[in-house]
């Protein structure tokens, strides 16, 4: 019997693979191509600069990853299993007395392998990612005025306090050419000149003008022309701009929190966080029951929208969940309790479809 059953469970597994690895890519293109319009669509407002809109759209993806798994393992259980069903291949488990209880035992040892993957995904990784796309649009949104230089206007930037003026502009491709430029630091007591110049930024998003043909004035405000000393430059980088030193408030946010840090406080919205990311593997162990279930249908039956119905399901789940995260003004047996209630209603599903196919047999 023991040979029975891995002959089948490897059968078994190289269906739900090949299945889940289209559902994969479909569903990941769907969501990768929803974040390219969302985020291409506030780059101009968030002060994204270029190289900035690729690494947001994939770590927003991969932040979304976990539900893309679940989605598509479900949804891959459920095609292969009724397409088994469709053609008659599967009707040998249930006359050997396999039940769909039985077929999700021969695949527990996949099941296990994907929960956790995404327990990794939800709890460690996408946090991360999460975190990683924020500082990024943090960066963006605190960065000054550096995106495009004024022509023939002398701009003070407060925040670096620096001024800046360019007799001539010219902008090309997300960069910046200059002209005749002026740069006076206050705080150094320092003027740069230079005949032309262009703006470039770093893999750090630190921001730099890349000056030509120039001079350094040091200590032209000390009031002694002894003190003043001038160094000439064929090339210079200055830079005008450092997010490492400016102080961002996304860090608070229990999105962004490692586990570590959300279990040894007592906060209810850490509490809540915790929770939520283990979810994810519960989920998926209770979509891959269901779809089985979902997936047994008669082959002389025309009919069959298993496949909608787990669609239906998980983002139904997934929503409760969502929104479960985002109550407020609850306690934490409260909150507790409405989680659990979430996963013991769709386990009570399963069962009920469980019961209904055993003893009603209706067809879906």
């Amino acid at each position: 019997m023991n040979s029975f059953n891995n002959k089948i469970s490897k059968f078994l597994t190289s269906e739900v693979l090949s299945s889940f690895f289209p559902f994969f890519l479909v569903l990941s293109l769907i969501i990768f191509g929803n974040q390219f319009f969302l985020v291409l669509g506030k780059s101009v407002s968030d002060g994204l600069i270029a190289s900035e809109i690729l690494p947001i759209m994939s770590l927003k993806y991969f932040r979304d990853l976990p539900m893309v798994i679940i989605l598509s393992f479900s949804l891959s259980l459920t095609y292969s299993l009724n397409k088994l069903y469709k053609s008659s291949e599967l009707i040998i488990l249930p006359n050997a007395g396999i039940g769909d209880f039985g077929i999700f035992k021969i695949l527990s040892p996949l099941i296990f392998v994907f929960t956790v993957f995404v327990l990794s995904l939800s709890v460690f990784l996408s946090p991360l990612a999460n975190k990683k796309a924020a500082e990024i649009k943090e960066s963006a949104k605190i960065r000054p005025d550096y995106i495009s230089f004024k022509e023939s206007v002398f701009q003070t930037f407060e925040e670096q306090d620096i001024t800046f003026y360019s007799a001539d502009i010219d902008s090309k491709n997300n960069s910046q050419f200059f002209k005749d430029v002026f740069l006076y630091f206050p705080e150094d007591k320092k003027v740069i000149l230079s005949n032309s110049g262009k703006k470039f930024s770093d893999e750090k998003n630190n921001v730099y003008l890349r000056l030509f043909n120039g001079r350094i004035y040091q200590n032209i405000d000390s009031g002694n022309i002894d003190n003043l000393s001038i160094t000439s430059f064929s090339s210079f980088d200055a830079l005008m701009f450092n997010p490492s030193n400016v102080e961002r408030e996304y860090t608070d946010s229990v999105e962004y929190k490692e586990l570590k840090d959300l279990i040894v406080s007592n906060d209810l919205k850490n509490i809540t966080e915790i929770m939520f990311r283990f979810s994810f593997p519960i989920s998926l162990i209770l979509m891959s029951v269901l779809s089985i279930q979902l997936s047994r249908t008669n082959p002389r039956s025309k009919k069959n929208f298993a496949l909608g119905l787990g669609l239906i399901t998980y983002i139904t789940y997934f929503y409760l969940l969502l929104n479960i995260k985002q109550i407020e003004y609850l306690d934490l047996n409260q909150i507790f309790i409405i989680f659990t209630s979430t996963h013991m209603f769709f386990l009570a599903l399963v069962f009920i479809i469980s019961i209904l196919r055993n003893g009603l047999y209706i067809k879906i």
